[in-house]
């Protein structure tokens, strides 16, 4: 299971599990979208996996994850 919520413009929280990724993980705290594609793929989540449900969530993610650096 991989969820993600949008909580404002640029912040979200996401829970995932196995198969999805390599251990039960959630958001600490809400994150960017660049901080959280980063952390779900450092987790074994798949790009398609993180693509699909961040893009149930905002379609313009996307953008967002490629915006300044942090």
């Amino acid at each position: 299971m991989l969820e993600v919520k949008k909580i404002a413009e640029d912040l979200y929280v996401a829970i995932a599990t196995p198969p999805e990724v390599d251990e039960v993980w959630f958001t600490p705290e809400p994150l960017s979208a660049r901080r959280l594609i980063k952390q779900l793929s450092n987790r074994g989540g798949h790009s398609t996996d993180i693509a699909d449900a961040m893009n149930e969530q905002d379609p313009q993610w996307i953008e967002k994850a490629q915006g300044p650096y942090e």
